[in-house]
């Protein structure tokens, strides 16, 4: 008789499973030796058994607990597979829309930190920068010097409420703005809301025209950011350019990345043109 049967062993190794597995779904009686030895209690299987602990593996593998893979084993029929499968398959596909929107937030993020490797620092440019759609916060949350840190997070979260996007995956960019008076002035005031990039498809959005930008990337949160801020003024009026809007203070790289905020990226953004 066992000459025809498969020792625990051979069964686990073309199933690609472990011998400690096969005597689990014995014990819980989902999957049953069909045969064992009385006096060594060996336990041995029939090749008619391949397919049930296929499925048995398949069911596990899609994280179904073992109460329910025992029913479904028990009393499987073709109608009951089929709407079985066609919730695993609506259960997938939300799955791969997940991993498809995780996927393009490492690699937006990556790029990002890669973009600053070689970075040159607290030096003064000029930059292109296209249109872009910016959603507000709704909560009006006064950007005070002393309590800028704790405020900004709180104005990230309101609008990330607002926009149902909740991922611990920080790929966004968020910014808040200098207004033109206060530049105009030479004083260093972060407006009262927080503003995120990429909304696009919000009806409540506005948007920041294209243009040339006079910019400074540097390593540093909002607090370091009015040494410069004033740097960049300086070098705008050096070099004969003309403020014509409200600029942006921009972070790039914060704590989501990094403990150590000697490593936080921010830039600040300023809209200009060339004096006549």
């Amino acid at each position: 008789m066992k000459k025809d049967l498969i020792t625990i062993g051979e069964m686990a190794k073309l199933h690609g499973i472990s011998t400690q597995a096969l005597r689990f779904y014995d014990k819980h009686d989902i999957f049953k030796p069909a045969y064992i030895d009385d006096v060594n209690g060996y336990r041995y299987y029939k090749r008619e058994q391949f397919a049930e602990l296929d499925m048995i593996i398949f069911l596990a593998k899609m994280n179904i607990s073992l109460e329910e893979i025992k029913k479904i084993i028990q009393s499987r029929r073709v109608e009951s597979m089929h709407i079985l499968f066609e919730g695993f398959l609506s259960s997938v596909n939300k799955q791969l829309e997940e991993l498809s929107l995780v996927k393009e937030s490492l690699e937006t993020q990556l790029s990002r930190i890669k973009k600053y490797d070689d970075f040159t620092f607290n030096t003064c440019r000029v930059v292109y920068e296209s249109s872009r759609a910016v959603l507000y916060n709704k909560d009006q949350t006064s950007i005070s010097k002393k309590e800028s840190i704790k405020e900004y997070a709180l104005g990230i979260k309101d609008i990330l409420k607002q926009t149902k996007r909740m991922s611990p995956l920080f790929d966004e960019i968020f910014a808040i703005k200098l207004p033109f008076t206060h530049i105009f002035n030479k004083t260093y005031h972060l407006e009262d809301k927080i503003m995120l990039f990429g909304c696009e498809d919000f009806k409540e959005h506005k948007i920041i025209p294209s243009g040339h930008f006079a910019s400074i990337v540097f390593k540093g949160d909002i607090i370091d950011g009015e040494t410069f801020y004033h740097k960049l003024l300086k070098w705008i009026e050096e070099n004969d350019f003309q403020i014509i809007g409200d600029g942006l203070y921009v972070s790039i790289i914060d704590d989501c990345y990094t403990i150590d905020s000697n490593e936080y990226i921010s830039e600040i953004q300023i809209p200009i043109k060339k004096l006549n």
